[in-house]
Formats: structure tokens, sequence, C-alpha cells
């Protein structure tokens, strides 16, 4: 029986790595395990076949930081937001107004990574421009702020001094997204959210959930002088060199490819989808997503619902972000270039010369956050979610 394009499997061609070999092994058990109750409980987000339940206000309250906290963050958040929104348009700038001593030591490194200045900021444009925020650390005088691009499933942490006017970026490193999770004792190039055979839009939210809160798990409380020893992978000179940075590359280059050939899209099939989706997303930004809607039939009808009710203005900022294609169809995502905090996914079944969009998934980043937070809650207490 064929499988369907939305569950297809995407293996890269690097083999997965036990990372006991290279003594930084880890056994906590593979996070799907655990989110198996969670995927067949009340939550039906971005996919599942069931009408989906919104989290209740009761929920959500349990995951807001408090007065004290948010004062805190503002001024870390800020400038990681306006980081975040030059270094996509020009990375130099970003460096000179966002970074100092061995930060900028470092984010210049990366980028020279990433071959000739065109090259190494198309790059970056990409990266952020698909990355989620998240804060952690002993936050005051010093902050971690780590942008997570799912679909590459790769980490830039950035450390931040808040003892100027601008807080300053005076540490970074970029990891492949198992690093950080740490969840298992196997190095899979494969991005998470392409490794179960699940709906895409529902692993593209639960591998943003379970990263996010990994990230502040493992960098709770960090300060600046030890916030890397938090990180196995940092002990390890060799590791960094040999395993992390091959693997980042071969994880980017795969994800920068498919996007090139989107908007190259030499391909009928990529062609074809690219016409189509940018007659969505026009009717979208002018007001007219019902029209889109009328043919989208499998697309849940909580899912109508919140498009209906989305600003126009919130799909004029939509940037693509990943596509597939198959057999049966094809399947393109985009996300808000400035404050990613969702996903928008394309299904249009049949064969490039008849494509018919199907189906409209709207991947909600907090929501999915804060429903695995809370199951993760419940379940520390020996209860139930």
């Amino acid at each position: 029986m064929q499988t369907h394009l939305t569950r297809l499997p995407s293996r890269t061609n690097m083999p997965r790595v036990n990372r006991k070999h290279h003594g930084l092994g880890c056994s906590i058990c593979v996070t799907v395990v655990l989110l198996i109750p969670f995927l067949c409980g009340s939550i039906a987000l971005a996919g599942m076949p069931d009408k989906p339940t919104l989290l209740s206000a009761a929920e959500q309250r349990g995951f807001k930081p408090s007065v004290d906290d948010l004062k805190k963050l503002t001024p870390v958040m800020l400038a990681a937001d306006r980081f975040k929104g030059t270094a996509r348009v020009d990375f130099e700038k970003a460096l000179l107004m966002f970074t100092r001593d061995l930060g900028r030591q470092k984010m210049w490194a990366l980028n020279e990574e990433w071959g000739p200045p065109a090259l190494s900021q198309w790059t970056w444009m990409h990266f952020l421009g698909a990355a989620v925020q998240v804060t952690s650390g002993r936050q005051g005088d010093f902050g971690l702020v780590g942008y997570y691009n799912p679909y590459c499933d790769a980490f830039l942490i950035t450390a931040w001094d808040q003892r100027s006017d601008i807080p300053q970026i005076v540490d970074a490193e970029m990891l492949m997204g198992d690093w950080v999770r740490n969840d298992n004792d196997t190095l899979d190039p494969t991005p998470l959210w392409l490794r179960e055979e699940i709906h895409r839009p529902l692993a593209l939210g639960l591998s943003v959930a379970e990263s996010l809160i990994s990230f502040e798990r493992m960098l709770d409380g960090a300060t600046p002088n030890d916030w890397r020893m938090n990180l196995p992978i940092l002990q390890s000179e060799e590791a960094l060199q040999y395993l992390n940075y091959p693997g980042l590359a071969l994880m980017l280059n795969q994800h920068l490819s498919g996007i090139n050939a989107l908007l190259d899209a030499e391909d009928p099939a990529l062609a074809a989808c690219r016409q189509l989706a940018g007659r969505v997303l026009a009717e979208a930004a002018a007001g007219r997503i019902a029209t889109s809607l009328s043919t989208a039939t499998d697309t849940l009808p909580d899912t109508k619902t919140a498009l209906l009710g989305t600003p126009p203005e919130w799909f004029k900022d939509l940037k693509m972000t990943a596509a597939r294609t198959g057999p049966d169809g094809a399947l393109i995502f985009f996300s808000p270039a400035r404050r990613t905090t969702s996903s928008l996914g394309l299904y249009f079944s049949g064969t490039p010369k008849h494509y018919t969009l199907r189906r409209v998934d709207l991947v909600d980043y907090q929501a999915f956050y804060n429903r695995l937070k809370y199951y993760q809650y419940e379940t520390a207490k020996g209860g139930r979610p």
C-alpha cells in the first residue's frame, strides 16, 4: 500500500552515529515514545483526523512567565528580535550592532563556514527566517537565546550580556538538535520532524515543542561561566569538529537545496506548486482566504475558522520554508519571517498538470508547546493529562 505524501519518511544518506562511541551517550528514552499518549489524547492540532480540542485557559496560565520574569526577559528578547531581523538581511551589520569579543568571533567563524558573502547571507536569511526563539539560563545580567529552525533541526545558541544599553552576544554556538534534546544514544542527520511516519504538520509542531522544552531544561539556571558545561557536546572539540559540524552542514544543505529547488522550479511539479501556492497566498493577503478554502475539503473545521479570522497582513509576511513532493501530490510550508510563532502548510493533491489545494494546516507552535509542557507536568506528578 502506498504511503501518503504527508507521512512519507525522509532519510539522509549519512548514517546515524552512536554517540556512546564518542563518550557522549545518554540513556534517556526516545521522546516519541513519551508522546504516544499525547498524540492519542484530546489535542488534535495541525492534522490529526479528529476535531481539535482547544487548550483550556487553565492549562495555558500554568506556563506563562511572572511579571518579574518578563521584566528580566524584555531587554534581551527585544534585542534578540532585532538581531534576527537585521541578520536576515545584513549579517555583518547585525554583528556590529549586537555582538562583541568572543561572541563576535564565534558568529563570524560560523558565517565563514557558509562560503562567500552572498551565499552565507542567503543561508542566514533562510535559517533565521524560519527560526523559533526560546530563552533559558539565569536571567538578569545574563541570558541565553536559542534560534531553532525545525526544518533543518538546528539550534543557534547565543549568550547575551544585558549590562549595556543594547544587550550584546558574548558567546555563540550552532548545534544539531539531537545534542540539545540529548534524548538517546543516536545522532541522526534526519531532521526530527521527518523521522516518524506521522502527519507532517503534526510532526513539525511536536518537534518544535520538544526541542524548545529541551533547550529550557538543559540550560536552566546556566551562567556565563558554566552554560557550556550543561551540553556534553561542548566538552569535546573532536566531537564538535567531526560529528556536529559535518552533520549540521549536511542538514542545512539539504534544507536549503529544497528551498532553492522550489524557487528555481525547473521541475514541473515544483513549478506548478510555486504558482498555485503564490495564488493561494495572494488571495489570503487580499482577504479572500475563503476562496482557497472552498477547494481544500480536507481542512479541519477549527483550522478553517482560525484562518478566516487571521488578519490578511499575516499572510503577506509568509516565506517559503520547505517543500516535499511525491506521487500523490505536494506539501509546502510557509512561516512568518519576523515573528515565527507558527507555520502554514498547503497540501496539493493530484499531478503537476492537475494539482488541487486539498488541505491547509495552521501549525501553532505556542499551542504545541503549552500542551506538551502540560503533559510533562501532569506525568511528573503521576497523574494523567
